[in-house]
Parts: structure tokens; C-alpha cells; sequence
């Protein structure tokens, strides 16, 4: 069963207690996600969602390899056998449930096989087609309705004053990478090393030092975390380009993403390869297999790029 819902709707069933025990919650935004979770949890324990962490609330999150172990999900599984606080319930909220390893998995599908009595488990995703079907079909699905973007661009203006129009539309339909902590910064640096790109006609020793500064932005994070997301970052800010290049080859520059690009943009020569290529990038998938060659898969990127547009 998909439910499309709002935070209304999914805060009144906690209320009146009519959530089912095991739910996938259906989110681009990490934050947007979590915030719905734990005030879930929250008003299922009888707690006011505002006073801080609800408790008996274990929250599994992906390691900084950027997937969910089966550790986690048997540790998570423990609490849940424990005796609850008063007449709450034990509530395993896991974070980034389509980045569950196969083991870790399959111990979850034990678990929503014979939950406790008292138990409660929250999936949160981004894609909920990632998740195995046989878990998929012991849950009832949440898709958190799109935010309009004018309410998001308020609110993240409200956080961080000085981002532009632009930077909110990118972010919104990237929702992905909305976290606690927005790397704007590091958009913006993306942003500008592509920019240089395209005012020069760069050659291989140019795109070489190009990639790996791309590279570098996520190699010189300090957590794993944080390179995991400068290179959902990058493959999302390309994506996002190769859009806006093939709408102004359609002649629709008044849907581009970043209007202020225009002037490069138009440096562009659109040869038969480097439009099919154009494509092919603006589907740009933002995840990918964990374990993979990022610095191989950007410097290609950028090569090929570059090499398709003469």
C-alpha cells in the first residue's frame, strides 16, 4: 500500500495511534525525512515533538561507507526485544534503508517477519524501488509530498541567508542532498571549476587537473560522509548542466536552471555525439554502486565530456 502524504496527516496517525507498526517513509531530503520520523516517534511515545530526542528511539544511520551493516540492524533488532519505557514502544527508525548491505537486509526481513508486540520500525528512504521487495511487501508506504518551492526557498533562506535562487532550485530537485549541514560551499567551488571550463576550450591536461579537483573536494573532507556526498554532488551538478545545455538547444532558455549561465552555455557546440552524450549525463543516476573507482568515474566524466563537444 502507497500512502501520499504531508507531515499533517502523518503527525495525526502517531497521535491517534493508528500508524502501522512497520512503515517505509518516502523522502528525497535526508533532513525533511528524519524531522517526519522523529516526531512520529515522538507523539507515538506521547511526547511533545519540540522538547528534544523522543525516547525509546534506537536510530540506525549508513557507516561512512556510506552503507547500513547487518551490526547495525541485529544491534537495533536487541533494543527492540527489550522491555519499553512506561506504555510507549521500542522504535527502530533506520536512516538510509536502501543502502542496507544484503545481510543487513535479510536481518530486517526477520525481524518485520516477527516483530515484538511493542515494537515499531521506520524505513526512511529516498527511492523506496531500492529496497527488497519481500521488505517492501511487509510495510506500508509513505511518500512525503514535494515541498512547492517557494515554501523551500524560504526556509532555506532562513538557514543560510545568502543562498541564491539558483543554489535553492538545484537543491530542490536534489533533495538528496538537502542534509543537516548543506554543502553549499562546495556546490559553489563545483560550480566555479566547471564555469572555468567553459570559458576556455580546455585540453587533456586542463580536464586532468579539472577532475581531480572535483576529486579532491571529496578526498579532502574530513569524514567519509562528507566525500560521499561531494561525489553525489558532482555527478548531480552535471547532471543538472547537461539539462539546462539540451533545453537551450530546444530553445526553452526560460526553463534553464541557472539563466546566469547563458553567456556559457552558448560557447557550446552542439555536435550530433555531444547531444546524445547530453543526454546520457542528464540522467545522471545520483547513487551509485558503493564500492566503485570515484576518481576513475569523474576524470571520465569530464574527458569524455569535453572530448564529445569538439
Amino acid at each position: 500500500m502507497d500512502v501520499n502524504t504531508d507531515f499533517l496527516m502523518l503527525e495525526k496517525m502517531a497521535r491517534d495511534k493508528s500508524l502501522p507498526s512497520s512503515l517505509i517513509l518516502q523522502e528525497q531530503s535526508p533532513a525533511r525525512r528524519l524531522e517526519a520520523a522523529l516526531a512520529m516517534a515522538a507523539l507515538l511515545q506521547g511526547d511533545d515533538p519540540v522538547n528534544g530526542p523522543p525516547r525509546g528511539v534506537f536510530l540506525v544511520e549508513a557507516r561512512s561507507s556510506g552503507a547500513v551493516s547487518v551490526e547495525d540492524i541485529q544491534e537495533g533488532a536487541g533494543f527492540l526485544l527489550k522491555t519499553p519505557y512506561g506504555k510507549g514502544k521500542n522504535i527502530l527508525v533506520v536512516d538510509g534503508a536502501d543502502a542496507m548491505t544484503p545481510e543487513a537486509a535479510n536481518s530486517l526481513l526477520k525481524l518485520l517477519e516477527e516483530p515484538p508486540d511493542h515494537a515499531a520500525i521506520f524505513l526512511l528512504t529516498s527511492d523506496a524501488g531500492e529496497l527488497l521487495p519481500t521488505v517492501r511487501s511487509r510495510c506500508t508506504l509513505f511518500s512525503l509530498r514535494q515541498e512547492p518551492f517557494e515554501d523551500f526557498f524560504k526556509s532555506l533562506s532562513e538557514k543560510y541567508p545568502r543562498v541564491t535562487r539558483e543554489e535553492a532550485l538545484f537543491f530542490h530537485h536534489n533533495r538528496g542532498l538537502v542534509t543537516e549541514n548543506l554543502p553549499l560551499k562546495t556546490l559553489r567551488d563545483m560550480l566555479e571549476a566547471w564555469k572555468e571550463l567553459f570559458e576556455k576550450r580546455p585540453g587533456l591536461a586542463e580536464l586532468l587537473k579539472a577532475a581531480d579537483t572535483f576529486y579532491s573536494m571529496g578526498v579532502s573532507s574530513r569524514s567519509g560522509d562528507d566525500s560521499l556526498t561531494a561525489y553525489r554532488l558532482f555527478r548531480a551538478v552535471t547532471a543538472s548542466l547537461c539539462r539546462d545545455l539540451l533545453l537551450l538547444h530546444e530553445g526553452k532558455e526560460g526553463q534553464l536552471m541557472r539563466p546566469s549561465w547563458l553567456e556559457f552555455y552558448k560557447k557550446v557546440d552542439f555536435t550530433p555525439r555531444f547531444l546524445i552524450l547530453l543526454e546520457e549525463l542528464s540522467e545522471l543516476p545520483f547513487k551509485e554502486k558503493m564500492n566503485v573507482n570515484r576518481r576513475f568515474i569523474i576524470t571520465e566524466i569530464v574527458i569524455k565530456f569535453w572530448d564529445e563537444e569538439h
